[in-house]
């Protein structure tokens, strides 16, 4: 019943001329021993329509069975009532605190068959519920949804006698237009997400990584393994926090930039051309942006990974080279690597090519840097690469809409040449 696209395509060539920083390491801070912040705690409840799990916050993300329910109280839904839902159910209250658009998704066992219902009320006729606003089999969104309260059910769906009662995994997301939504993931790494109705005259979906290394246990770095990989593939990688695409590859994901892990040179610097803008890392923790000649190495740093082009130098838009081209003037999906005064790292995602954003030019993306606060940044793989995952953030970790599929959702993800990772040792 549920089916998943992942369209595998090619990303844009390219890989950044005079223009050197170096910006000083964040202070250190203690890190608090917690565990990363996954799914909000529910309140306590049973998850029946007399006793609900309260959702206390946005983005809820977890696992659960409907087989562990009693309650049966639901055959029907005055929105599909046709369908039968003699099974199991379990219910959710949640409350929106301002309109906003709500995204309630399910990933379901081998042989389960679940469905999503979003209620006004509790209200019955007989076991129909009259409350019903809107039904889905695994991806329910609702937009223009006025504040309130509001009961999401997952309920077993039956036919023939049959009922496809088990497990399933539930996320709840719920996106306020214009209005920051922040998670403290783990110390040091803040997820930041914004729907904004009319950012440079168009929507836009951007979602923001805000990383400390200063704060003990982090570790920022390039993953690459020579034969493509997916960016939410960080997940098997228990230590693996978050992570964005890296830079451009050319035909079987073959890496066209500067890719430097642990000291390592793995592919060298840009593979044709003049120098290009590098991002890296030092081994004392310092931030660094250089120019790097196709073909070398980069011995001050220990991490690095290379881009195209330059997008923001000491604060100011510095695109270079190819400012005028229609890769840099139209609108795509982008994602960008920047370092504000303070020495954090802003990793940076702009959704396009579907109805979640209209993407944008590299200049708009070097003013929306400099608005997060960068001093430097440079361009990374765009299009239909760009991707961010943040562990237990969604359904399957990806935050943004990769665009391959071309819907709203978080399921078109393309293969690429490698990521950059956040890591809490």
């Amino acid at each position: 019943m549920q089916g998943r696209l992942l369209v595998l395509a090619l990303a844009l060539v390219g890989c950044s001329p005079p223009g050197r920083s170096h910006v000083a390491p964040p202070s250190s801070a203690a890190s608090a021993a917690l565990a990363p912040s996954t799914s909000p705690a529910l309140a306590p409840g049973t998850g029946t329509l007399a006793d609900p799990f309260v959702i206390r916050s946005f983005p809820f993300v977890e696992r659960n069975d409907t087989r562990r329910s009693a309650s049966r109280s639901i055959d029907h839904y005055s929105c599909a009532p046709q369908l039968g839902e003699e099974g199991p159910e379990l219910v959710y209250r949640l409350r929106l605190a301002h309109a906003g658009t709500l995204q309630a998704e399910v990933a379901e066992d081998p042989g389960v068959d679940v469905d999503l219902h979003l209620l006004d009320d509790l209200g019955l006729s007989g076991m129909t519920a009259t409350g019903c606003r809107a039904r889905a089999n695994t991806l329910l969104q609702v937009p223009n949804l006025a504040a309130g309260t509001y009961y999401l059910v997952v309920d077993s769906y039956s036919k023939g006698g049959s009922t496809f009662a088990g497990g399933f995994r539930l996320s709840v997301e719920v996106d306020y237009p214009d209005r920051w939504q922040r998670v403290d993931v783990v110390p040091g790494v803040q997820w930041r997400k914004k729907v904004h109705t009319g950012l440079y005259g168009q929507p836009q979906t951007t979602n923001v990584l805000v990383v400390d290394l200063g704060v003990r246990g982090l570790e920022a770095k390039p993953r690459w393994t020579g034969s493509g990989i997916k960016t939410s593939a960080a997940e098997t990688q228990p230590a693996a926090v978050a992570a964005v695409n890296g830079g451009f590859f050319g035909p079987g994901q073959r890496s066209l930039c500067l890719v430097k892990v642990d000291g390592a040179l793995l592919v060298p610097g840009a593979m044709s051309g003049q120098a290009r803008r590098a991002f890296g890392i030092a081994p004392g923790g310092q931030v660094l942006f250089e120019p790097v000649d196709a073909g070398a190495n980069w011995p001050a740093a220990r991490q690095a990974l290379g881009g195209h082009p330059n997008l923001v130098t000491a604060g100011r838009v510095d695109i270079w080279p190819s400012a005028a081209t229609s890769f840099a003037t139209s609108r795509h999906p982008r994602t960008a690597v920047g370092v504000d005064a303070a020495g954090k790292l802003l990793w940076v995602t702009v959704d396009g090519r579907t109805s979640a954003g209209a993407g944008m030019s590299l200049n708009e993306l070097a003013r929306f840097l400099i608005d997060l606060g960068a001093v430097e940044a440079i361009n990374l793989d765009g299009g239909g690469s760009t991707t961010m995952w943040v562990r237990e953030m969604s359904i399957n970790g990806v935050v943004n809409h990769p665009s391959d599929n071309g819907r709203a959702d978080h399921h078109g993800e393309r293969t690429v040449s490698d990521a950059l990772v956040v890591y809490r040792r």
